[in-house]
């Protein structure tokens, strides 16, 4: 079951947040052979904005694996995936369509057979790391502001 929580922190501006929202297709991420063969395990937290058609128009690393491949991997794989239709009345039925943002975490695993996209565990704890990590940002782009005035 889906749920939405409408927040004014998404870059996007304020919209529905869906967590978790189960694409109607999905592809598996390339693992980097490298890396696989290396026994490396990583796991990438995303958000994406879904347009009216479902398909992914944005997506943004939230947390990083550590690893360029690994993030690359996570971003281009979800970018191939395509949700639902979302409503303005926050389901599937009623209202026109309109974007909405989805948070996916994916986890790289060598010894995982089944490729299995993973959904944040807590809600509320991804919540805390996204407007950590957007503070974050924020300060460092008004740092780089004032330093180039």
């Amino acid at each position: 079951m889906s749920r939405a929580l409408t927040i004014g922190s998404t870059p996007w501006g304020e919209m529905p947040i869906w967590w978790p929202l189960v694409p109607v297709s999905k592809v598996a991420p390339a693992y980097p052979a490298e890396l696989k063969a290396a026994g490396k395990k990583a796991q990438v937290t995303l958000d994406a904005l879904i347009d009216i058609a479902g398909i992914p128009i944005d997506v943004r690393v939230l947390k990083s694996s550590g690893d360029d491949a690994f993030d690359k991997g996570a971003v281009i794989c979800l970018r191939r995936w395509r949700f639902p239709v979302m409503r303005e009345d926050r389901g599937w039925t009623k209202g026109p369509a309109c974007r909405v943002v989805v948070l996916q975490t994916i986890i790289f695993d060598p010894n995982d057979q089944e490729y299995r996209p993973r959904n944040p565990p807590d809600l509320a704890a991804t919540m805390d790391m996204i407007a950590t990590l957007r503070r974050q940002s924020e300060a460092a782009m008004a740092a780089d502001r004032s330093r180039s005035i």
